[in-house]
């Protein structure tokens, strides 16, 4: 995990070292899923989401600073938990888009573009994205797949994780000192196994 500012984005990073290993890149989302990810909520309600948002950022100008300092505490908290495997859903919940920036928004009003926008960013999302991973795995069951998705996809009922689990696939969270060892197509794991999914060729977690 790379936090913003270090001087490169995650999934370039991954798909750079992909390429220069020549290893097989297979896209889980095209282009026009990513650039346009809000179905579900109309023009309309966009204009009207982003000038709420743009009057409360007004508003929270002269709290700038503080904000800052709050979002890279955060930002280094997250980083510090997944690098040691203790990242939980309640630190990291996505059922519903943050509020503070539709406090202007008629409450009613507000919670419907919210939860559009959680259905479309997140639920829906997720859903494709689990679906299409477990094509991937079975077409490449013999093959070892590594798989890069935003840390806000891995928590709540609706995550790829939760999704991947009802496919039946195991679970492991993993540390970042934690070493793995293939096992011929056996599952096993020790205490310490802590987020590795387990396929169809498994893995141990020591």
């Amino acid at each position: 995990m790379i936090k913003q500012g270090s001087g490169i984005f995650f999934d370039w990073y991954i798909a750079l070292k992909a390429a220069e290993e020549r290893k097989t890149i297979i896209s889980i989302e095209t282009s026009t899923e990513q650039c346009n990810p809000l179905w579900s909520v109309s023009e309309d309600e966009i204009v009207y989401g982003i000038e709420a948002s743009l009057k409360e950022l007004e508003a929270l100008h002269a709290e700038r600073s503080t904000l800052l300092w709050n979002s890279t505490s955060r930002e280094n908290e997250l980083v510090k938990h997944y690098k040691c495997g203790t990242l939980e859903d309640k630190f990291f919940n996505k059922k519903e888009i943050p509020t503070e920036m539709v406090h202007n928004i008629e409450e009613f009003r507000a919670a419907n573009i919210r939860e559009k926008l959680n259905y479309d960013i997140f639920t829906q999302r997720n859903y494709r994205m689990a679906r299409r991973m477990d094509e991937v795995f079975r077409q490449k069951s013999n093959h070892i797949v590594f798989v890069a998705i935003g840390a806000g996809h891995f928590f709540g009922d609706n995550s790829v994780l939760r999704h991947l689990q009802r496919k039946g696939y195991i679970v492991q969270q993993i540390g970042e000192n934690d070493k793995m060892y293939l096992l011929n197509h056996k599952c096993t794991s020790s205490s310490k196994a802590k987020i590795q999914t387990c396929m169809e060729k498994r893995a141990r977690v020591e």
